[in-house]
Formats: C-alpha cells, sequence, structure tokens
C-alpha cells in the first residue's frame, strides 16, 4: 500500500483514459468555448460494490480504476500491492480474472506496482498502461506500521485484452535523491492520464511528494506528444507557466494546491468530457485539522474542473471522511470517475473509490474496499 501526507497519506490513483480521434475532441457548437462551469447538482446515496475479502482480495482499489472494455466490463484494479484485471456483467458482480503486473525483484518497483492510468490506443490494439511504483529498500516504517518508501510513475504496455503487460522502465521521477531516512514517503505518485482537447498530447497529472519549499503534498502536472505513447524520456513537467523540466528528475509547480486551506491534495483522477470540453478531476484532500484529538473529518474526496488542465476551479465536496486510511477512522480514499452520460447541459458519472467505517486489518476494521455513488455535475453557461 502506498501513503502520504502530514502524518501518513494514502497514495493511489485512476483515470479512464481512452483514446479520443479528431471528432471527439472538437467543441460543442452550442457552447462557446471557454464560456461554461460545472456546478454539482446531486451526489447519491453511498453503495458497497464489493466488501473487504471478496474474492480474497483486500486494501482495494489502492490506486485509480482503469477500464480496459465497457462490455463486458473489464478493468484494472489494485488490491495491496499487485494488479488486477477484473471482469464481471457489473462493478459488484466483477472477479478477478488474473494478476497482471506485480513488483520485481529489484528496481523502483521492487514493493508495489500498482496500475492507475491507461491510454487504450484502439488502432494498434495496444494499452499503454501507468503505474505507481515503490521503492520500500532500507526504509523504516512509518507511524502506522506501513513502509516507507520511494515512489515513481512507469509505463507498462500490453495488448488490448488487458491481460499481460512488459515495464518499459519509469516516466516520472522526483529531482531528490533516495532518503532511507526520511520520515515521509518521496517520490512523484498517484498518476492519471487523458490525451489532451486537441489530441495532441497526452496528459499526466501526478501527486508530488518533494514538499518543495514546504509546500507539503500537491498535484503537479507533465505531457507527452502522443505520438510517443508516454515512452520514457518524451514527458515534460510543467513549472513556471510552461512544460519546461524533464520529466524524468525535473522540478515541477503544482497546478492543484490546498496549502492556504491547510490541507494536502493528492491522488488526481481526470477525464476530459468533449461534450462541455472539461476536464473533470477527482481528487482526495487531507485535512491537517483532521489529525487533533476530538476533530470532526473535514476531509475526504474533492471534484474540480479546468478548461485547460491546468487552472483548476474550486474544488466541490464529494465525500467527507477521513483523508487518508488511519487506524480506527472512517475513510474515503483513491476516488476514479466514470462519465456514464454527457451533453452540454450535464454530465452524468459514477464516483468510485475506497472506503472503509473503520480503518484497519480485521473483519470488525476493515480496510477500505470498494464503493461508489452517483454524480450528476451541470454545465452552467457564462
Amino acid at each position: 500500500m502506498s501513503y502520504v501526507g502530514p502524518v501518513v497519506h494514502a497514495a493511489l490513483l485512476l483515470t479512464l483514459a481512452g483514446s479520443m480521434t479528431d471528432a471527439e475532441a472538437q467543441p460543442s457548437a452550442k457552447l462557446p468555448p471557454n464560456s461554461g462551469r460545472l456546478e454539482l447538482e446531486a451526489i447519491g446515496e453511498q453503495q458497497i460494490l464489493l466488501e473487504s475479502g471478496r474474492h480474497g482480495l483486500t486494501y482495494f482499489p489502492d490506486e485509480g480504476i482503469s477500464v480496459i472494455h465497457k462490455q463486458p466490463l473489464a478493468f484494472l484494479m489494485v488490491a495491496g500491492t499487485e494488479t488486477w484485471l477484473m471482469q464481471g456483467p457489473s462493478w459488484a458482480a466483477a472477479k478477478p480474472v488474473q494478476k497482471v503486473l506485480v513488483p520485481s525483484a529489484d528496481g523502483p518497483d521492487n514493493s508495489y506496482a500498482g496500475i492507475g492510468a491507461v491510454h487504450i490506443d484502439v488502432e494498434n490494439n495496444k494499452v499503454y498502461a501507468f503505474y505507481h511504483a515503490e521503492d520500500q529498500k532500507g526504509y523504516q516504517k512509518l507511524d502506522n506500521g506501513v513502509p516507507n518508501f520511494m515512489a515513481s510513475i512507469c509505463l507498462s504496455e500490453g495488448a488490448i485484452d488487458g491481460r499481460n503487460f512488459e515495464k518499459r522502465g519509469p516516466v516520472l521521477t522526483t529531482f531528490h535523491e533516495k532518503n532511507p531516512s526520511a520520515k515521509q514517503p518521496q517520490g512523484v505518485a498517484d498518476v492519471t492520464v487523458s490525451p489532451s482537447a486537441d489530441g495532441r498530447y497526452l496528459y499526466a497529472w501526478y501527486t508530488d511528494q518533494s514538499r518543495d519549499g514546504n509546500r507539503g503534498v500537491q498535484i503537479c502536472m507533465a505531457r507527452s506528444p502522443i505520438a510517443d505513447h508516454g515512452k520514457p524520456g518524451s514527458w515534460r513537467k510543467w513549472r513556471d507557466g510552461e512544460f519546461s523540466e524533464s520529466g524524468l528528475g525535473g522540478r515541477e509547480t503544482p497546478v492543484v494546491s490546498l496549502r492556504e486551506a491547510g490541507a494536502d491534495a493528492w491522488a488526481p483522477n481526470v477525464v476530459y468530457v468533449p461534450e462541455c470540453r472539461r476536464y473533470v478531476m477527482v481528487l482526495n484532500a487531507t485535512v491537517y485539522a483532521d489529525f487533533e484529538p476530538g476533530s470532526k473529518p473535514a476531509g475526504g474526496i474533492r471534484l474540480a474542473h479546468s478548461a485547460d488542465g491546468i487552472h483548476w476551479s474550486q474544488l466541490a465536496t464529494l465525500v467527507t471522511a477521513f483523508g487518508i486510511p488511519m487506524p480506527g477512522k472512517e475513510c474515503a480514499i483513491h476516488p476514479t470517475f466514470i462519465v456514464v452520460r454527457a451533453t452540454d447541459e450535464a454530465v452524468d458519472g459514477t464516483l468510485l473509490y475506497g472506503y472503509s467505517p473503520k480503518w484497519g486489518h480485521t473483519a470488525h476494521e476493515p480496510p477500505h474496499h470498494l464503493a461508489s455513488r452517483t454524480v450528476r455535475l451541470k454545465v452552467v453557461a457564462e
């Protein structure tokens, strides 16, 4: 499992990212460019889709969920430290088919290999999967007993059926050197990807754990030419107003920060909605005040939207709970937003996330397991 934050923070990620044709990337004729915003109109009651321990799986989803096929439903989900291919007629009826990605004996993913995002190339029958990798060798455990780590984002490539993946190496890494004496997790984590609106690039948003300039844990961004399929060396990080820094070891400027609100922003999941020409992001918020004795949790899952993927709206609260897994605390983590139906007037979706009423490692205090809520967003013209 991956945890980052002021005490111990859960690292996750996912996206539903498919290939986009030029026609799909074109704006709607009814809504002038950059003239609208999205407002949260309704959110449904929580439903538990898969209980902890179902099919022998625990600690899931521990990154974002990636859809491979919609009909029949097939998706990649991280449970524990490994990635599974799941299939079934629905989310609740899905069963594990096989492990598709596991940690290596050595290297940046020697302890964790969790796919959180995919880009599907239909023409070439390829799936490019981006995964959260952890090097835990030499590190001590964090306050809740979870090993500390150095995180990086790596690429794996597989066939369109999502069953077999070959590792291609790191694509996004931190500028910090590995420090096994560090008291908090290091590196970059929790990646999500989406084709840009014009179809030229793959955009990636990720959790930066450098805490550079005492800014805390926040969400940063990079891009790669879409023709490069996200290969190592093709990524440039967003810094000081342009994509100028190397994805491997470069520095970054946050695009979403909750530092002034006394919180960390992490685990982004982004999807582009061409009908309203907006990127929609769901993410986790870890509120520092939640760690104070007797405090009422104010963290959990938030939502934002953007016209360009760089400048984001104010955040709306979707789920209020503890923003990371902490023993004995209700938590809601690792969100994914799936678009069900979209027009130039509204977006209907499903929010998937890991939930525990009282997080722990037993049947009475179970680790996080798959929950969902319906979400309706209204498009408001300006």
